[in-house]
């Protein structure tokens, strides 16, 4: 499963959630956006994290920000 994800959203994650940076090991770039080559448990893993982050999230900045991610990742699977 491709996951196409913004650039920027890919820095936030991952200096935000620790389990993304395993996800990055193939990634390729197209403009803006990072692809993610994810089988649909790795694709469900991840959507999971970036809920839970956005939940728990300091801003409401924050929260859209990982939504976004989160609605982006499962828009894929």
């Amino acid at each position: 499963t491709e996951v196409l994800l913004k650039s920027h959203l890919i820095v936030y994650l991952v200096g935000r959630i620790h389990m993304c940076s395993r996800y990055l090991k193939s990634v390729d770039k197209r403009g803006d956006y990072v692809v993610l080559d994810l089988s649909i448990q790795e694709a469900n893993d991840l959507a999971g994290w970036v809920a839970a982050e956005a939940n728990h999230a300091k801003s409401d900045r924050e929260s859209e920000l990982l939504n976004s991610a989160c609605d982006a990742i499962e828009a894929n699977i």
